[in-house]
């Protein structure tokens, strides 16, 4: 979490690394736009209430998105909550990703599309396969409402 805090906002450094495996209250959605998409976080922090799931803290809440293409509108994707803890089922899955490339996004989320860029490049001059839907992790400014302090971590699952 500090290296990508630390990483500046212009500059693009791609990560070799890995999610570990952990559960998630998971939600599918088409959303109109990203707002819808962070407001579907509150809503699946809402419902783990409801549920009596305690919230996961230590790591951040993410968004799957189905389609490849990057889109910012009418968007096939599915949003993740964290969870210490609860049964497997349709809504409460465990995820883990071996082997990812990842960069860091600070700032306007309406720019995010320039990291998808830099680890597309990055994928095809080390010949490496992206096996999974791209992923964000919101690591910091979810909660802004104009979203210019996100921290978003874009993340390709390669093998």
């Amino acid at each position: 979490l500090l290296k990508q805090l630390e990483q500046q906002t212009t500059e693009y450094r791609v990560m070799e690394n890995s999610l570990p495996g952990g559960l998630y209250l998971r939600h599918k959605l088409v959303a109109k736009g990203p707002d819808e998409i962070f407001s579907a976080f509150m809503t699946l922090f809402d419902m783990a209430l409801e549920r009596g799931l305690e919230v996961d803290r230590r790591r951040p809440p993410f968004a799957r998105f189905t389609d490849i293409v990057f889109q910012h509108e009418n968007i096939h994707c599915e949003v993740y909550m964290p969870v210490v803890s609860g049964l497997l089922s349709g809504d409460v899955v465990r995820v883990e990703i071996p082997k990812a490339v990842s960069t860091v996004h600070h700032g306007d989320y309406s720019k995010v599309e320039a990291a998808y860029d830099v680890l597309q490049d990055y994928v095809d001059t080390h010949d490496l396969d992206i096996v999974d839907c791209p992923m964000e992790f919101y690591v910091f400014g979810i909660r802004d409402p104009q979203r210019k302090k996100l921290v978003t971590t874009v993340f390709f699952p390669v093998e």
